[in-house]
């Protein structure tokens, strides 16, 4: 009886974990379109930011963090799709969506093991800024998005930013906040 209460129970939490929005048994096209069509918007606007409808010597250059981005744990949020999130995978917002390389502007690179050593040298010797974009996490049923975003200047210098944005009928909310740090 005793090993029929714990298979049932293993069950019963089985089918809990399989019901969270977002949980990475039930990934699916349609939620990676969905974080891809966002990461498209997102790298369009900033290449306002990067100077990509600048002159070239206003251009500064842009060094993104192409390895996989870790979700940081919040503390256990309340939240089923924050809690879905920080049990998901790591991920990069171009690995992810690969096809979204083609929209960077030619003042963006990815990190080199020179640009890592040279971010986190003291003294500094090199004004030197990596960002990076974990892959969205969409949830189930397409409606909430979490993005990690992070960002590594020389020194101690550094910050994370995690994001949260609902649907709506014209596109996807303003993002609130769910946890910042800096140094």
């Amino acid at each position: 009886m005793a090993v029929m209460t714990r298979l049932g129970a293993l069950l019963a939490l089985a089918a809990c974990l399989a019901a969270v929005p977002g949980s990475r048994a039930d990934a699916t096209p349609a939620r990676q379109a969905i974080a891809c069509a966002f990461g498209e918007k997102l790298i369009r606007e900033a290449r306002d930011d990067w100077g990509a409808k600048q002159p070239p010597r206003f251009r500064r250059e842009i060094i993104l963090n192409g390895e996989p981005i870790r979700p940081a744990w919040l503390g256990g949020s309340l939240d089923p799709v924050v809690r879905a999130w920080e049990d998901s995978a790591p991920g990069n917002l171009f690995t992810a969506c690969p096809h979204l390389k083609k929209l960077l502007p030619t003042n963006v690179r990815f990190a080199t093991p020179q640009d890592w050593e040279d971010v986190r040298r003291i003294p500094i010797t090199r004004d030197v800024h990596i960002i990076g974009w974990g892959a969205p996490f969409v949830s189930r049923d397409g409606k909430v998005l979490i993005l990690h975003h992070q960002f590594h200047c020389p020194g101690l210098c550094g910050g994370r930013f995690v994001m949260k944005f609902t649907r709506q009928r014209n596109g996807w909310s303003k993002g609130e906040p769910i946890s910042m740090t800096m140094s």
